[in-house]
C-alpha cells in the first residue's frame, strides 16, 4: 500500500540534472514505502519493516546515481519519527550523502541524541565523527543554512565527553 503524496512526489522529479535526478521506480518505491511507515506511529512500525527500509536506504545511498537530496530529506524525517533502532547508522548514511536538503534534519536530531552522555561512545563506534567533521570542512556558507554547522558544532562539543572522542577529534 502506497502513500498517495508519496507518489505525486516521485512523479514530480522529471528533469535530469544533478540537484534534481529524475527517481527510478526502484527510488519511487521506497520513498513510498518510507512514506507509510511515517504514517503510521512509530510506537507501531513493526520492527523488520523499520530494519528493512533502513537497509534500503542505505544501499540506495552508496548507488552513485542516488537522489541525496530526496535521500537526505527521507532519512531526516525517519529520524524524526524516533525509530525503535538503527538511528545512528541512519544519521551516519545520511551526512555521507554530504550537505544538502535534509542534512539540517538529521543534525538536528543527532544535537538531541547527542546530550545524553551515555550515547558518547556510540557516536565514534557507530562512526557518526567523520562525517560531522566532513559535512562541517565542505558545508557552504552561502547556502544561508546557519543551523546546520551550529547543530553539528554542538553535536562534537556534545560528545566530546569522552576522552576516546577527545583523542580521535583532535
Amino acid at each position: 500500500h502506497k502513500a498517495p503524496h508519496a507518489v505525486k512526489a516521485a512523479q514530480s522529479f522529471d528533469n535530469n540534472d544533478e540537484s534534481n535526478p529524475k527517481l527510478s521506480n526502484l527510488d519511487a518505491e521506497l520513498f513510498a514505502r518510507a512514506d507509510a511507515l511515517l504514517t503510521t506511529k512509530s510506537q507501531d512500525w513493526p520492527e523488520a519493516a523499520w530494519g528493512q527500509v533502513l537497509d534500503e536506504v542505505c544501499a540506495a545511498s552508496a548507488r552513485r546515481d542516488a537522489p541525496k537530496g530526496q535521500l537526505a530529506r527521507v532519512i531526516g524525517r525517519l529520524l524524526e519519527a524516533k525509530p525503535p533502532s538503527g538511528t545512528l547508522r541512519l544519521a551516519r548514511v545520511g551526512l555521507e550523502l554530504g550537505d544538502c536538503a535534509g542534512t539540517t534534519a538529521i543534525a538536528r536530531t543527532l544535537f538531541k541524541l547527542s546530550k545524553d552522555e551515555k550515547q558518547d561512545d556510540a557516536f565514534r563506534k557507530e562512526q557518526v565523527l567523520e562525517p560531522i567533521l566532513q559535512v562541517l570542512a565542505t558545508h557552504k556558507r552561502q547556502t544561508g543554512n546557519a543551523e546546520l554547522p551550529v547543530y553539528l558544532a554542538g553535536v562534537l562539543k556534545n560528545v566530546s565527553h569522552s576522552t576516546e572522542n577527545q583523542e580521535f577529534l583532535i
